[in-house]
């Protein structure tokens, strides 16, 4: 969570003073803490990814050890209220989907319509373990793929852009999909870089 960077507030303010482009900042948080920094972040988001996992008190709280759900829906709330319209645009809701909370997709797109947030992305958890496997959508794919109908449904009921991967279809590497290959640097903890997430 950058938010939690105790210089986070002057690394942005720098970055600001030293590029003056309008939408320069993007992130990706866990929403816990961004409505702190609103008033820094205000009029210059270029993409600002909250990454929830859940929608419900259940999951989030079993999810995130200390966390509490109302808390942080409160706080995004207050973040979506103090940003502005063209900065709301640039938010997206996402959803790591697993054996234990895909089942939640539906009700996740109405949350980000409750939120005025105007996207929500599905990603899916990537097992580099073996005793993980078994939390894989790979073992749910015919459950998975059909409750995306649902998830469909509700995108247009209640006016949220919703993308995802349906097992089975393969829609080739591209900005649509992903722009993280073309735009994005990840530095992880142990300093190792990557173009992808």
């Amino acid at each position: 969570e950058a938010i939690l960077y105790k210089n986070y507030a002057k690394c942005v303010e720098y970055i600001l003073s030293v590029n003056s482009k309008k939408e320069i900042i993007a992130q990706t948080s866990n929403g816990s803490l961004a409505n702190r920094y609103a008033s820094i972040l205000k009029g210059r988001i270029k993409r600002f990814v909250i990454s929830l996992n859940s929608a419900s008190k259940k999951t989030y709280e079993q999810e995130m050890v200390g966390g509490k759900f109302e808390k942080t829906v409160a706080n995004i709330n207050n973040f979506m209220e103090n940003i502005t319209e063209s900065d709301r645009k640039n938010v997206k809701l996402h959803f790591v989907t697993y054996t234990k909370n895909f089942r939640e997709m539906p009700d996740f797109v109405r949350l980000a319509s409750e939120l005025n947030i105007p996207t929500v992305s599905f990603g899916q958890m990537m097992s580099n373990k073996p005793d993980e496997d078994k939390y894989t959508l790979l073992n749910v794919k015919e459950e998975y793929n059909n409750l995306l109908k649902q998830v469909e449904k509700n995108g247009r009921k209640y006016k949220v852009e919703v993308f995802y991967r349906r097992f089975g279809e393969n829609l080739g590497l591209n900005n649509k999909y992903c722009s993280a290959p073309f735009d994005d640097l990840y530095i992880r903890t142990d300093g190792e870089i990557s173009p992808c997430c």
